[in-house]
């Protein structure tokens, strides 16, 4: 009260500045005792949270420096080193100019952004979508701290952690290896598989216990569809009177920065908290895309999917040439190779840094290192528990241009003088 008068009084302004100053100073003063926290002790320091501070050196900073020191071809992150198409920059550019843009979008999200979502995933799911009441727009969204939270491993090394700093309790469900794959010259063409069984058990204990997205409705029960609930290929989580379908705006274009969800939520009652708004450059954007797809861009995601097809094969190619059999993707820009077949000499020198996460890591140090093609080892991506799962294997990353692929293909055929 006393700063306001102060601001609407008649003094000159330089004297009322100057008073103005001298009395905020004497209230932050006689406020600071009460506000201002006593750090005489190192006990009362603020500490990191345990999930991260427990932690040990991450993957990626770990063989980003071993892929820099030894100039190795970099197949180990999945960022792309080819720009995206002309049609999704052109919307971009186009998006941050206008003055519309430089304002907050309303919370559900922008209205062009909501129409072009639901003409188009009406046309691809061959149901009416209301852009009004069935879809909404956000950068993410958070759960009440105690749920549980599935993780189908292998999963971003991010979001166990993450989870814990919440307060959530992570149900790990791994994906298991059930020996399908190419093997190179050797073998023949399947799918590496989950185990639907186990993986189909633990959400089903993980629903029923109530917390799988948020608490049940008493005495309510879900009725999930019996196609979609046999379903081994795609796995669908029902719960009561909640079902969230996520959509990644990074699936638009093959680039992953920049992302923003949406969320189309039918007939039922989400129980999660979304920020506020989204980005409206990136909302602009991203409905100038989906309109360009059903216009002037109709084969954009089969041309898309073709392309990132070829530098799959041109990958899988040259691990053919070598003979190390490795599992086929359908949805991911990322081949998983198993390399239990590779001899590393006796003499060779692993930090113990890189020894002590495990064979997949001394593996993957090797590739790195040695063959001069960087790669990640897939048990960061695996709980503690499971992580032995991935000790024969290591990722490759395809989506890179033909010159990055293609010298890694001449110098994967060093391998062949280290197989068994």
């Amino acid at each position: 009260m006393l700063l306001n008068r102060l601001l609407t009084s008649r003094i000159p302004a330089l004297k009322r500045t100057l008073l103005v100053s001298h009395s905020a100073k004497r209230l932050y003063s006689s406020a600071q005792g009460v506000l201002k926290p006593n750090l005489a002790t190192k006990d009362e320091l603020p500490t990191p949270s345990k999930a991260y501070s427990e932690s040990k050196l991450d993957v990626w900073t770990m063989f980003n420096i071993a892929s820099a020191q030894s100039k190795a071809v970099n197949l180990g992150q999945g960022f792309m080193n080819f720009p995206p198409h002309d049609m999704v920059k052109k919307a971009g550019a186009d998006s941050i100019v206008l003055d519309s843009t430089a304002q907050y979008s309303t919370t559900r999200g922008r209205p062009r952004l909501l129409k072009a979502l639901a003409n188009y995933y009406t046309k691809e799911l061959g149901f009416e979508i209301n852009p009004d009441s069935e879809i909404m727009i956000s950068t993410g969204a958070n759960e009440e701290g105690k749920n549980e939270a599935i993780i189908m491993e292998p999963a971003f090394d991010q979001y166990t952690p993450n989870i814990e700093m919440a307060g959530g309790k992570v149900v790990h469900v791994p994906l298991r290896v059930t020996g399908h794959e190419r093997a190179g010259k050797q073998g023949h063409s399947a799918h590496e598989a989950a185990d639907p069984q186990h993986a189909a058990q633990s959400v089903r204990e993980s629903i029923f216990r109530g917390r799988a997205a948020g608490n049940s409705e008493r005495g309510q029960e879900a009725q999930p569809a019996r196609d979609q609930r046999r379903s081994v290929r795609k796995l669908v989580l029902w719960r009561e009177q909640a079902r969230v379908d996520i959509l990644a705006a990074g699936h638009v274009r093959p680039h992953d920065n920049r992302r923003i969800d949406g969320q189309g939520v039918r007939r039922y009652r989400a129980h999660t908290r979304t920020v506020f708004v989204s980005p409206s450059p990136t909302q602009e954007a991203c409905a100038s895309c989906f309109e360009n797809t059903m216009t002037t861009h109709k084969s954009y995601f089969e041309d898309t999917r073709a392309e990132y097809l070829r530098r799959r094969d041109k990958l899988m190619r040259a691990f053919d040439a070598v003979g190390l059999p490795y599992s086929i993707p359908n949805g991911s820009y990322f081949l998983l190779v198993n390399a239990s077949k590779v001899r590393i000499p006796a003499d060779f020198a692993v930090p113990d840094y890189i020894k002590e996460r495990g064979k997949c890591f001394v593996l993957s140090y090797f590739f790195t290192t040695e063959i001069g093609v960087s790669c990640i080892p897939p048990s960061e991506f695996y709980s503690s528990d499971n992580a032995h799962l991935a000790d024969d294997y290591i990722r490759f990353a395809f989506c890179k241009d033909d010159t990055v692929l293609d010298e890694a293909a001449k110098r994967l055929l060093k391998v062949k003088q280290y197989l068994i």
